[in-house]
């Protein structure tokens, strides 16, 4: 966008860069400001929550299964609990082997545990770097 003199800016502070975005510091909502309307949406929605939420209750009083499967579907969570021996590669090697879980819950689980041992690690390094500044400055 370019700079129009037909349309001028209502905001005579804000500037825009030659590509026409606002340029750093001009312009725009402030980071984490939410939309006027965002926000209004919002509002209404949470008046209508006791309806809601006693229109639910009635059809699931009166057996509607489209009522009680869109209440299942949002407090079960997908998939199944999983207990193992152990939370470490050889013990889901050994439930997928055994047939307790499948393929696809052994790649999630092992996927879990990656993230986690990573977290592991990576409180690790930040306690070794503060280490080595205290005694860089000691």
């Amino acid at each position: 966008m370019t700079d129009n003199p037909d349309n001028p800016p209502t905001n005579s502070a804000v500037t825009r860069t030659a590509d026409g975005k606002f340029a750093p510091g001009s312009g725009g909502r402030p980071p984490g400001s939410r939309n006027k309307v965002s926000v209004q949406a919002i509002s209404k929605i949470r008046e209508l929550t006791d309806d809601a939420f006693s229109a639910l209750a009635d059809n699931i009083q009166k057996g509607d299964q489209r009522a009680v499967e869109f209440v299942l579907s949002r407090v079960i969570p997908n998939g199944r609990l999983v207990e193992l021996e152990a939370a470490n590669s050889g013990a889901v090697a050994d439930a997928l082997i055994s047939g307790q879980i499948s393929g696809a819950e052994a790649k999630e689980i092992a996927t879990a545990l990656s993230k986690l041992k990573e977290m592991e690690d990576m409180d690790a390094l930040k306690e070794r770097l503060v280490q080595i500044e205290q005694l860089l400055r000691g």
